[in-house]
């Protein structure tokens, strides 16, 4: 789930790379126009907030990664020891 979140973060943080630099390029043969100029640094604010958040998605993702492999590693601990017990009552009996 958290990869197909970080998927769709990736793919939208694309497209709206590819409109802020076409807006760029429109604007800069228009200056005449101000509000076009807010626009695209409106965008532009948009985009480094987008960033962030992939940026902070990226980062909680590989810290739940790294607990899920630690857990899994503990498992297995927890499971060979417990076959060892298992094989020393059943050599007991």
């Amino acid at each position: 789930m958290a990869c197909s979140l970080l998927h769709g973060l990736s793919v939208a943080l694309v497209c709206r790379r590819r409109m802020a630099k076409g807006m760029m390029s429109q604007t800069s043969t228009d200056k005449a126009e101000g509000g076009k100029d807010k626009e695209v640094e409106a965008l532009k604010q948009q985009l480094a907030n987008i960033e962030k958040e992939n940026r902070s998605l990226n980062m909680r993702l590989a810290f739940m990664n790294r607990l899920n492999s630690e857990q899994t590693l503990r498992i297995e601990e927890l499971e060979a020891s417990n076959k060892k017990l298992e094989e020393q009552l059943r050599e007991k009996s």
